[in-house]
């Protein structure tokens, strides 16, 4: 931690609070303008703490938002995250507006990082309407920026190209050539994908570029104007100077050790030369790329060098390995959906407990303000609105299984009829109804390829399709609600076995809570009767006969003798 901030840290207790804050804050400021220091984030950490604990509620705010910057900085997205949302409960009814702007442009930038596309654009919407109510010129642009590169990775490239323009004009108004440079150099990287590589525009943004980077020292839009360089001479048939522009890219990458801009001139490089007919010196620096970008953990980034290497090596006629390397990059594909849709479980998990947060933030006003009634409503709308939510993640779920999202209504509808017979009361038997509903809802973070696979599953993806109870019982996890409570345990214990052979935790018997055992028997008896990918539709007296069958082994006795008389009776 800088000089600076450590007196700061040292006089805190000697100066009246509010003044420390204050203080703090602008030293935050100071050292976030300068670049990233050490120790900034911890004594951000330490004014957020400080002004919550005096209730300074709106350098609070301030704090919080400094510290989620920071924090995304630092590439802790959950706990950058975490202080943008508390300071985003606190803004709720706040005039702060340019605080506000300033928590939903890094939210933004969080759901971003975290591939959380759709729920970035919103965020980034919301802080461009009130940059521009707030007439702030400098935060438009900035926005502007993030939500060009937001687009850019949605291979949205003539809105992104688009948008960055609108960023561009700002800067030019402002006179900012250091954030005008950033801002073209980016342009160009869209215009190489959207006009043709002889229109005039591409090439008089470029040397304006190169006469703004001859009067600043900038190695990083340098190194990435030398790749645009590459790309560029490459599509206008120079290949003698793309391939010297690209060397220079590396070899300036190299010297001041950017190893993320030397993996991705490494894959320039490897495009270029493959395209030139130099095979396998392509191939040299587009294995060096795939080394660097595993170092890095850069996942997405492997994809574009793995297919340039097959490409490379069918050029080279040597199929075997370009098979190798195509069923890697199938592999790594399928790992990066799986890891998506895992994080995107996460993030919702998330939502859910920030809404909670400021559900009750809420009714910690309304209570001050006595209006209990208020209360109640808000509190059944929150649940009802939830219950929604995760009854249409479970009906998506089961539409990936199924070519119906009827089977999670016959479950609940069934599982309540076989709970009432069995002497549940009333009122918990109609909670059972829709909390059963959403028993198979991990199967959201599942992969399609294993979810619809006609044939025999592998051990490996056994166990995949088994987290699915895990995930399903973290979504609906910390929940106040009775019916999200009940959800949670069948969502996690609906494979458990009476014999104690079933999964996640191995329970036996009446270990196994009875919501569990009586949505075990009935989604079984349905899905025996339902049409799958891998197998055929069983008529009901087989279903039921392998239902009985099981009686004592995979199901808990009483509960199959109730479902298989109300089956025979007719009742259901």
């Amino acid at each position: 931690m800088e000089t600076s901030l450590l007196e700061l840290v040292e006089s805190r207790g000697q100066i009246a609070p509010a003044d420390w804050v204050q203080s703090a804050l602008e030293a935050s400021r100071q050292s976030i303008s300068r670049g990233i220091t050490e120790g900034s984030v911890e004594f951000a950490r330490l004014t957020a703490d400080h002004a919550r604990e005096h209730h300074l509620s709106e350098q609070l705010v301030v704090a919080l938002n400094n510290l989620g910057h920071l924090l995304l900085l630092h590439d802790q997205p959950y706990d950058a995250l975490n202080a943008l949302s508390e300071a985003s409960i606190l803004l709720e009814h706040s005039n702060l507006l340019s605080e506000k702007t300033r928590n939903f442009n890094f939210l933004g930038a969080v759901y971003q990082v975290l591939g959380s596309l759709e729920n970035a654009h919103r965020h980034y919407e919301k802080a461009l309407e009130m940059a521009r109510s707030n007439q702030d010129q400098i935060m438009q642009a900035r926005i502007l920026n993030n939500m060009s590169l937001l687009l850019q990775q949605q291979k949205k490239f003539k809105d992104a190209l688009f948008t960055i323009q609108q960023s561009e004009q700002i800067w030019r108004e402002q006179n900012n050539p250091a954030m005008l440079c950033q801002t073209l150099v980016n342009k160009i990287g869209l215009e190489l994908e959207c006009l043709p590589p002889e229109d005039p525009a591409l090439a008089a943004h470029m040397q304006e570029v190169w006469q703004w980077l001859d009067l600043q020292d900038d190695i990083y839009q340098r190194i990435a104007m030398l790749q645009h360089e590459a790309v560029l001479r490459i599509r206008t048939h120079a290949p003698d100077q793309a391939i010297a522009a690209g060397m220079q890219a590396l070899e300036l990458s190299q010297a001041h050790q950017i190893t993320d801009l030397e993996a991705h001139t490494h894959m320039v490089l490897g495009e270029v030369l493959h395209t030139t007919g130099l095979a396998l010196e392509a191939l040299e620096h587009l294995q060096k790329a795939i080394v660097m970008f595993r170092e890095l953990d850069y996942q997405e980034s492997l994809l574009h060098p793995l297919k340039k290497v097959v490409d490379v090596l069918k050029t080279l006629r040597r199929f075997e390995e370009a098979l190798q390397h195509h069923e890697e990059l199938y592999q790594l594909d399928q790992e990066i959906r799986t890891a998506a849709a895992t994080q995107q479980l996460e993030i919702l998990a998330f939502q859910r407990k920030l809404e909670q947060s400021q559900h009750e933030a809420e009714l910690e006003r309304i209570r001050s303000e006595e209006l209990e009634q208020l209360v109640q409503e808000r509190t059944a709308e929150l649940e009802s609105a939830y219950l929604e939510m995760l009854e249409r993640l479970a009906i998506a779920a089961e539409f990936r299984d199924s070519d119906t999202g009827e089977h999670t209504v016959r479950v609940g509808e069934r599982a309540a009829e076989v709970a009432r017979h069995l002497g549940m009361p009333e009122e918990r038997v109609q909670v059972l109804r829709l909390a059963a509903r959403l028993h198979d809802v991990g199967k959201i973070a599942i992969s399609d390829t294993i979810l619809h696979k006609p044939g025999k599953l592998t051990d490996e993806e056994y166990t995949t399709i088994k987290a699915h109870t895990l995930a399903g019982a973290r979504m609906l996890s910390q929940a106040q609600s009775e019916l999200i409570r009940m959800a949670e345990t069948i969502a996690l214990t609906h494979h458990e076995k009476w014999d104690g052979t079933g999964y996640p935790n191995g329970l036996k018997g009446e270990e196994i809570p009875l919501e569990g055992r009586i949505v075990a028997a009935v989604d079984v008896l349905d899905a025996l009767m339902s049409e799958r990918p891998y197998k055929e539709a069983w008529t009901l007296e087989a279903a039921l006969h392998e239902i009985e069958m099981q009686s004592g082994k995979h199901f808990d006795p009483r509960v199959v003798q109730v479902l298989l008389m109300l089956h025979r009776s007719g009742t259901t």
